[in-house]
């Protein structure tokens, strides 16, 4: 019997120089090697040299608008928001550790310095209905104990009072009527504070207001606050959310969206080279190199350990050591 022939004996090198390259001290500096070559040789090259952005437009459009997210996807997507849900329902965190008072204030008034939430308050029809609603509601209702916020704002406090004297008076027959002038003289008051937009907020009633609602609940468990939202919110509010996107996603609206953004980020980055993108966004080489020593080496082992990872080499090798010309050379 013969043995093994020379390109079969190449073969076997070539699989334990891999082995020797990519498991133990030398894999570390495989990995800083390669990621510096990778780096220099995408230096090289431009994003519009690589890809088009009619290319990267009909990827995402496929991921976006026509990937069809199965069944399963939706149910782990609740069943991570339930399990999460359950684990928090039980949290003993107070609020403040989780947002301190700096916080909200900061928050609060770099949100009211906004022109765009200015006009949202005091512009917005949907706004203006939600505070009608509220008044409304709160007129016949036994929520009005907690008034005592209501009289931050001038003037809403005595209205709600007036409201609430004026649905008692009416008996159940004649309600309706009530309800109807409640609600012209809430539109009336909502009118009043929308024309008011103009005047300053930096003090403004609603920023004391959030201060103020976050010291009442500070020491409050996370796991209390918690418990205005139910599973099933949970479950509804994801139901709705699917809903959408999967609608939203087949929209005209949506592909110009994408095709859009896409024109841009390659008017802006289009003559770039990748290594200078990359940077631009934030992932250096010290960022890859640390995410590929963290997964690379336990990865490499397991296959290692089970036989694939000779599999793998040989399968991709194997043609050629066996090829017309290696056989010649060898021969």
């Amino acid at each position: 019997m013969t043995g093994p022939s020379k390109a079969d004996l190449l073969l076997d090198a070539l699989v334990d120089h891999w082995r020797h390259q990519l498991t133990g001290d030398t894999l570390v500096a495989f990995i800083d090697r390669e990621i510096d070559t990778a780096l220099r040789t995408v230096g090289q090259l431009t994003l519009d040299q690589v890809v088009t952005p009619e290319q990267v437009t009909a990827t995402a459009l496929k991921y976006a608008s026509h990937w069809t997210i199965e069944g399963s996807i939706p149910e782990l997507v609740g069943e991570i928001a339930a399990r999460l849900y359950e684990t928090t329902s039980h949290d003993a965190v107070p609020l403040r550790n989780v947002f301190d008072q700096n916080q909200i204030q900061e928050f609060t008034g770099s949100l009211i310095a906004l022109p765009a939430f200015r006009r949202l308050i005091y512009e917005s029809p949907l706004t203006r209905e939600w505070a009608v609603e509220l008044i409304c509601q709160a007129a016949g209702s036994t929520v009005l104990a907690s008034r005592i916020k209501a009289e931050q704002v001038p003037g809403l406090g005595s209205v709600l009072s007036a409201a609430e004297l004026l649905m008692n008076r009416f008996a159940p027959d004649t309600r309706l009527q009530a309800e109807i002038r409640i609600r012209e003289l809430a539109e009336l008051v909502v009118t009043y504070f929308q024309n008011r937009g103009g005047r300053p907020l930096d003090d403004s009633a609603l920023a004391d207001a959030a201060v103020d609602l976050w010291a009442e609940h500070a020491d409050t468990p996370m796991s209390e606050i918690g418990q205005m939202v139910t599973p099933d919110d949970i479950e509804d509010f994801l139901v709705l959310a699917f809903e959408f996107f999967f609608r939203f996603r087949q929209t005209e609206y949506f592909r110009s969206v994408v095709s859009e953004g896409v024109q841009y980020f390659f008017e802006k980055y289009g003559t770039w080279t990748l290594a200078d993108l990359l940077e631009d966004i934030g992932v250096g080489q010290n960022d890859m190199a640390e995410e590929a020593r963290r997964y690379a080496p336990p990865i490499i082992d397991l296959l290692v350990r089970n036989g694939q990872f000779e599999e793998i080499v040989r399968r991709l090798h194997a043609g050629f050591f066996e090829s017309e010309r290696v056989q010649q050379i060898l021969a």
